[in-house]
């Protein structure tokens, strides 16, 4: 009698959790090709299309979880933005100084040298956030390498001026 009792709840537990299993997946699916948030890209839409985009539907996210690895002999760079402000000092920007998501950041920091609009917006949410104006804006390059003894650091660094007041 128990062996019976045990194997109806597993199989009981089987039929619960497999659809649970099955609509996490479908939600991970529907967030990596932003399928919920069709609303937003294509404007001809109805809102009601507009289920939403990241981070609202948190934890499913449209972004590869894990970047792709890197191996011995390989060359990572490291892009970093440094600005020189009003009064001669030099500071970091980052996502903690402008106020944003790390991946919003990310998407600002991409597009800072394609899109004028972009740079406007960041000098301008540094400037509310911190009370601090950027006279320049740099972006540094790092170069590592991957080796058999662990990370070196070329001595080149590429620094780049993206603004100039």
């Amino acid at each position: 009698m128990k062996k019976t009792f045990s194997i109806n709840l597993e199989n009981n537990a089987k039929k619960l959790i497999s659809p649970f299993i099955l609509l996490c997946l479908i939600l991970q699916g529907g967030a990596a090709v932003r399928l919920f948030c069709l609303g937003e890209i294509f404007s001809f839409l109805p809102a009601t299309v507009n289920v939403g985009c990241d981070p609202v539907l948190y934890p499913f996210l449209s972004y590869a979880m894990y970047s792709s690895a890197n191996y011995e002999g390989d060359t990572v760079k490291k892009h970093s933005l440094m600005a020189k402000l009003n009064d001669g000092t030099e500071a970091v920007v980052n996502h903690k100084s402008l106020g944003l998501k790390d991946y919003k950041f990310k998407f600002y920091a991409a597009n800072l040298e394609k899109d004028e609009k972009t740079l406007s917006e960041v000098l301008k949410m540094y400037e509310a956030k911190n009370g601090k104006q950027i006279q320049e804006l740099f972006l540094n390059v790092d170069t590592y390498q991957i080796t058999k003894d662990g990370i070196k650091t070329f001595p080149k660094t590429l620094n780049k001026t993206i603004y100039k007041k």
